[in-house]
């Protein structure tokens, strides 16, 4: 009872359910779930705690993001790839720019069948203001950081670092059924049979003047 309930507390305030060894990445105190500072320090840390509790079992990370610092999510890749226990994914909604690089990255990647998920280059943020060696200089490093990334993908998919390079210079979306053709994800999470779970919903179409009355009922309204 006690336990459960401290449990449940936890899963809502730090994205970690214990019993299940899930993390649900993101703050949900900061009303989003995108790659910051304190998304990726406090994932890090409920996977150190999981894998301190057991040093054998899976972890599965749930996402849905946007993207973010792409510095930040390197940290977590890091952390992913030096993880003592396997690490599974599973993704919904958006999974976007710094996000591809963690499905990418782990053991078993799963994502629900709307999922959008979107892939490009990394962004270097450059300051007009900059001196022409310090622009240089940082447009170096985003080159540098750039051919990781794609060297990431490369190695985690059926594709190439040219392709991924080529296809990343504009955003490039893909459905799930795209991302599973190109080997980003291993698995399309399938839809239950509902039918089974609720009372059967006749699909009878509506005919004649009751069809016509509906009809102008609701048009009216637009």
């Amino acid at each position: 009872g006690n336990m459960q309930k401290v449990d449940i507390e936890r899963v809502i305030s730090d994205g970690i359910d214990v019993a299940n060894r899930c993390i649900f990445f993101g703050s949900v105190s900061e009303k989003n779930s995108d790659f910051d500072w304190l998304s990726v320090e406090l994932t890090i840390r409920n996977i150190r705690a999981l894998v301190a509790m057991n040093a054998s079992e899976p972890i599965t990370i749930h996402m849905n993001s946007s993207g973010g610092s792409e510095s930040d999510m390197m940290r977590l890749y890091d952390e992913i790839q030096s993880c003592p226990v396997k690490v599974n994914f599973v993704g919904g909604g958006n999974i976007m720019s710094a996000a591809v690089w963690i499905l990418a990255g782990c053991d078993h990647r799963a994502i629900h069948e709307h999922t959008v998920i979107m892939v490009h280059e990394g962004s270097g943020g450059l300051d007009g203001d900059a001196t022409h060696i310090q622009q240089s200089i940082e447009m170096d490093q985003i080159n540098i950081r750039n051919n990781k990334l794609w060297e990431v993908l490369a190695k985690n998919t059926r594709m190439t670092v040219d392709f991924w390079r080529v296809v990343g210079q504009r955003d490039l979306y893909l459905t799930a059924k795209e991302a599973l053709e190109l080997g980003l994800v291993d698995e399309i999470i399938p839809h239950l049979d509902r039918s089974k779970l609720r009372t059967s919903r006749k699909n009878v179409k509506i005919k004649g003047k009751k069809k016509e009355t509906i009809e102008a009922k609701l048009l009216d309204r637009v």
